[in-house]
């Protein structure tokens, strides 16, 4: 029986949602696995907790675009990008070195002041001289700490180490997770329950499936799984009693 729980407290609503044959069948298979971990649990709370598993599929797979639109461009661009930021702080200070200290005491007090209308922050500068001279002082200060900081950016072109963050990976953490919290078993197969879930994420989310087993045996296999994480505490505990 697919119950809608919407107005429970205890549910978020997921902005996206599986079809209703697929989520069906994840919660009646859920709650099955379920009982035979929990076997005091009543009906109701397995019913419950599929609801929230389920859903809880349903976050995941909605934070995959979200990824997808943000995920770093190649590194070629990246770098590209990061010059761009170098050249425009060198633009900077060359606009900051060209400014006479009365414009840009003025300047920099009425930046301030929107600053500190829009409750960013307190404006310290007062306007008149005291903007001059706090403009003449930062301009002594800020100009060698800009021209360093902008060749470290610079710099970081041509050093920038590639971004290896796997989001799929995560995604299978993420549902190893959430499996060990529910104390159903978590089995790498790419016909077995955990494959379901994982497919029915990435399908959700838009991204390819391919098999699944190989994403699943690195989460099992990671350093991050819940359950290998559980193991080298327990192993630091009994180190420590020993």
């Amino acid at each position: 029986m697919d119950t809608d729980d919407s107005n429970s407290r205890d549910y978020i609503p997921a902005p996206l949602r599986l079809d209703d044959v697929l989520r069906r069948k994840l919660r009646e298979e859920f709650a099955e696995k379920f009982r035979k971990a929990n076997p005091d649990c009543c009906l109701q709370q397995d019913e419950h907790e599929a609801e929230i598993f389920v859903r809880t599929l349903e976050g995941y797979a909605a934070g995959i675009p979200e990824f997808k639109r943000t995920h770093p461009p190649e590194q070629k661009r990246r770098r590209e990008k990061v010059r761009a930021l170098a050249v425009a702080m060198e633009n900077l200070h060359k606009a900051i070195e060209g400014v006479d200290s009365a414009a840009l005491g003025f300047a920099l007090w009425r930046g301030m002041e929107e600053v500190e209308a829009n409750n960013i922050g307190v404006n310290p500068l007062h306007p008149g001289m005291h903007a001059v001279f706090s403009a003449a002082s930062l301009r002594a200060e800020i100009l060698p700490e800009l021209a360093a900081f902008s060749c470290g950016v610079r710099a970081a072109a041509d050093e920038l180490p590639i971004y290896d963050f796997n989001f799929m990976l995560r995604t299978a953490l993420a549902v190893e997770g959430t499996f060990f919290q529910s104390g159903i078993p978590f089995t790498i197969s790419d016909s077995g329950f955990a494959a379901q879930c994982l497919r029915a994420v990435f399908q959700l989310g838009g991204l390819k499936d391919g098999r699944m087993d190989y994403w699943l045996k690195l989460a099992r296999d990671s350093d991050d799984a819940m359950v290998g994480m559980i193991k080298r505490i327990a192993k630091r505990q009994k180190n420590a009693d020993e």
